[in-house]
C-alpha cells in the first residue's frame, strides 16, 4: 500500500481500503444487530471500527511519527547552531579598516619625500628618540638589577638580560593596543591619553629626580648627597617613575610615529571575512531552519488530520448502527 506524503490528497489506494473497511464493517454490524443490550453492541462496533481504522491508517501515522521525531531534531539542531551564529555575529566587528593595498591591490604610498616639513621632522625625530630610549631603559633596567648583587644574576648574566627587554617590550605591547582600536576617534582618544599619563608620570620623574639628585646654583658638579649618605626615601619612588616614565615615553614616541605613517599611507574600511561567512551560514541554516519546520507542520497536521478522521469514522459507524438498530427494531414484530 502506498503511503500519502504529507499534505497531498488522499489517494484511491487510501480510499479503495476504507471502502472495504466500511464494507467490513458493516458486516460486523449485522452480526451484533440483534444483541439485546444495545449500549455493549454500540461500543463493540464503536471498538471494531477504531481497530479497522488503525489497521488502515497505522502504518502512515507510524511513518508521520518518525518523521516528526527527525523533523524536530533537525529543526532543533539548525535553530540551536543559528542562534549561535548570531551571538557570534553580535560580537564580531562588522568591518576592519586596513592598508588601501589589501583592497585595491596597489599602494598609493605617499613617499617621505613629499611629506609636510613638519610630520618628517617630527617623525625623525620621535623614531630616533625610540631607538635611543628603549636600549637606554634596557641598559638602565640591566644595571639596577646587577647593582643589587643578587647571586643568581651574578652567575647568569643572562637572566638578566632578559628581564631588561621587559621594559621595551612593555612600551610595544603600550602602542599595539592603540593599533587594535577600530575606529579614528578612539585610536586619537587612545594616543591623547597616553600621551597624558606619560606627561604625568614624567612631571612627577623631574620632581624626584630633583630631589635625589640637586644641582648647586652656579656651580658645575653635581652633588649627590644620597650616594654618599645612604639611600633616598624617594628612592623606590624615583625608581618606579623612571621605569614607567621609560616605558610609557617609549610607548608615546611609538604612538606618534604610527599617526604620521597613518596620514600618509591610506586605509580603507572593507567588511571582516569572518561576518561574511557568518552570513553566509545564516542564510543556508535559516533555509534548512524553515524548510524543516513547514515540513513538520505539514506532518503534525497529517498526523491531526488522520486522527480527526479516526473520530469522525467512529462517530459515524456508531451512528450508522444505532440507524440500522431503530429500523431492525420498528421491523422486528417481536419487539412490538
Amino acid at each position: 500500500m502506498k503511503m500519502n506524503k504529507p499534505g497531498e490528497p488522499v489517494k484511491d489506494d487510501d480510499q479503495d481500503l476504507m471502502e472495504q473497511s466500511r464494507r467490513t464493517l458493516m458486516a460486523f454490524m449485522r452480526t451484533v444487530l440483534s444483541d439485546p443490550n444495545i449500549e455493549k453492541a454500540a461500543k463493540l462496533v464503536e471498538t471494531f471500527a477504531k481497530q479497522v481504522f488503525e489497521r488502515v491508517h497505522t502504518a502512515k501515522v507510524t511513518e508521520l511519527t518518525l518523521e516528526i521525531e527527525e523533523l524536530d531534531e533537525r529543526a532543533n539542531h539548525a535553530s540551536e547552531r543559528l542562534r549561535e551564529l548570531e551571538r557570534q555575529e553580535r560580537n564580531t566587528p562588522s568591518y576592519q579598516t586596513v592598508p588601501e593595498i589589501r583592497k585595491a591591490g596597489s599602494s598609493n604610498k605617499i613617499p617621505f619625500a613629499h611629506w609636510d616639513l613638519k610630520d618628517r621632522i617630527v617623525f625623525v625625530l620621535c623614531l630616533m628618540g625610540v631607538l635611543c630610549l628603549l636600549p637606554a631603559a634596557s641598559f638602565n633596567v640591566f644595571a639596577a638589577i646587577m647593582a643589587q648583587g643578587i647571586p643568581v644574576f651574578l652567575d647568569n648574566s643572562w637572566l638578566a638580560v632578559g628581564l631588561s627587554f621587559l621594559l621595551p617590550s612593555g612600551s610595544l605591547a603600550i602602542h599595539s593596543l592603540g593599533d587594535l582600536l577600530h575606529s579614528d576617534r578612539a585610536r586619537y582618544r587612545y594616543m591623547l591619553g597616553t600621551l597624558s599619563i606619560t606627561a604625568v608620570v614624567l612631571v612627577a620623574w623631574v620632581t624626584l629626580f630633583s630631589d635625589n639628585f640637586p644641582i648647586a646654583a652656579g656651580a658645575v658638579v653635581i652633588e649627590v648627597p644620597e650616594l654618599q649618605s645612604g639611600a633616598s626615601s624617594t628612592g623606590p619612588a624615583f625608581t618606579f617613575t623612571q621605569l614607567a616614565g621609560e616605558m610609557l615615553a617609549g610607548a608615546s614616541l611609538f604612538l606618534v610615529v604610527g599617526h604620521v605613517l597613518r596620514k600618509y599611507t591610506p586605509e580603507t574600511v572593507i567588511r571582516v571575512p569572518e561576518i561574511i561567512q557568518i552570513a553566509q551560514e545564516k542564510v543556508t541554516l535559516r533555509a534548512v531552519c524553515e524548510a524543516a519546520q513547514k515540513r513538520r507542520r505539514d506532518a503534525h497536521a497529517d498526523k491531526a488530520q488522520i486522527e480527526a478522521s479516526k473520530q469522525c469514522f467512529i462517530t459515524e459507524q456508531v451512528a450508522l448502527f444505532q440507524s440500522l438498530r431503530r429500523r431492525w427494531d420498528d421491523s422486528n414484530p417481536l419487539s412490538q
